[in-house]
């Protein structure tokens, strides 16, 4: 925001843990070379996400383990446990791993085939970051004020500031942040709750 001089990032709070930390590193990305664009953004930001979540040094670690099997099976598990050892996708592991051996010049790995039917179980077995941080059913009321508490996000404070009727807040809500008509109206009601 050119006024504010501020980078806002909307997140999806429904995403598995491990896809929600490269997903922010990227956004973080991003916000560090705003001068880029296109192509060379993404890939940049993507960059920037594996190197901030498991740096070379790890990578060489894994190189070094995976280098003396040829046990895919075993290769999996070892990604995988380092994957759930920093709390990352292993396919983050694994794009770092292949970084590594192709700047280094050493010799390839094949990726394995079962990488992302691993990367997806590991998931299902960490909870979606909006039930760890509003729990399994939370209110408007607790959206709301955990979004701001956890985030530090001024957003609904923004909004309550610029608009001031509940179907042109229902309206920007459902198009900003990409929900239902019905879910927008319920945080509408609560956003003019909070301003009388």
């Amino acid at each position: 925001m050119p006024q504010s001089r501020t980078t806002w990032v909307l997140v999806n709070l429904d995403t598995p843990t491990y896809d929600f930390k490269f997903w922010m590193a990227h956004e973080l990305g991003h916000a560090k070379a705003p001068d880029l664009r296109g192509e060379e953004a993404e890939k940049f930001a993507d960059m920037f996400a594996g190197a901030l979540l498991f740096p070379e040094s790890e990578a060489d670690k894994i190189y070094q383990a995976l280098s003396k099997t040829s046990n895919v099976g075993a290769q999996v598990n070892t990604i995988k446990d380092t994957a759930s050892h920093f709390e990352i996708s292993p396919v983050t592991v694994w794009y770092q791993v292949e970084t590594y051996f192709k700047a280094n010049k050493l010799k390839a790995i094949k990726k394995p085939e079962s990488l992302f039917a691993a990367a997806t179980n590991l998931n299902k077995e960490k909870n979606l970051v909006s039930n760890t941080l509003l729990g399994e059913n939370p209110t408007s009321k607790n959206y709301i004020t955990r979004t701001e508490t956890h985030f530090k996000s001024p957003f609904f404070e923004a909004v309550r500031a610029q608009f001031h009727d509940q179907q042109q807040i229902a309206a920007f809500l459902s198009q900003a942040l990409n929900i239902s008509g019905l879910d927008a109206q319920e945080l509408s009601e609560e956003l003019m709750c909070a301003t009388v």
